[in-house]
């Protein structure tokens, strides 16, 4: 089962998004946009995993979630993976970075004796889309530069466990485990 550990977007916000792309499809480049019912900050993904590693998953989840407090998550500036130069991703980023950064190493270190540990550095951001052409990429960041958002913070409450369905219409995501942070 195809899985990733994430922080789901309030519907105010995918739609304040969903907008932003829609602005952006005006400019000739090829991407390929998340649907935005698909998006979400990813703090850990996992691929593919064993319907016996869910148990360790979860703990993982538990244990974190029950350590950390809810908090505000700003989202601001859009940018590219991995550099201008050279774009494979166009993404919102999203701050305090240290907060999510913190629960991504808490859910490794939680999964240390598992075969599902792997420490990669910690970006927080939202995918927008996936670039499949460098011409014109320029004139997206330009564009995006001049857009911004009515409301750009959410509370940030819960940890998600996700199964992710690739189809020819592109992955479906579904919510299969949660965890509610600290009041």
């Amino acid at each position: 089962m195809r899985t990733f550990i994430a922080i789901g977007l309030p519907a105010g916000i995918k739609a304040q998004l969903k907008t932003i792309q829609e602005e952006l499809t005006k400019i000739p480049v090829q991407l390929k946009w998340v649907k935005p019912e698909n998006l979400h900050i990813t703090l850990k993904f996992l691929g593919d995993i064993e319907a016996e590693s869910l148990g360790k998953v979860k703990e993982a989840i538990l244990e974190t979630a029950a350590k950390q407090t809810t908090f505000s998550l700003h989202l601001g500036g859009f940018g590219f993976f991995p550099n201008p130069r050279k774009p494979r991703v166009f993404f919102i980023s999203s701050w305090p970075e240290k907060e999510l950064e913190n629960i991504a190493y808490s859910l490794e270190e939680k999964m240390q004796n598992s075969s599902l540990k792997e420490r990669r550095k910690f970006t927080s951001h939202i995918t927008l889309a996936r670039i499949k052409n460098l011409s014109n990429t320029r004139q997206l960041e330009e564009k995006a530069d001049s857009l911004c958002l009515k409301e750009s913070s959410f509370q940030v409450e819960r940890i998600s466990l996700y199964k992710s369905t690739l189809t020819s219409q592109g992955p479906i995501y579904e919510e299969i485990f949660k965890s509610s942070l600290k009041n």
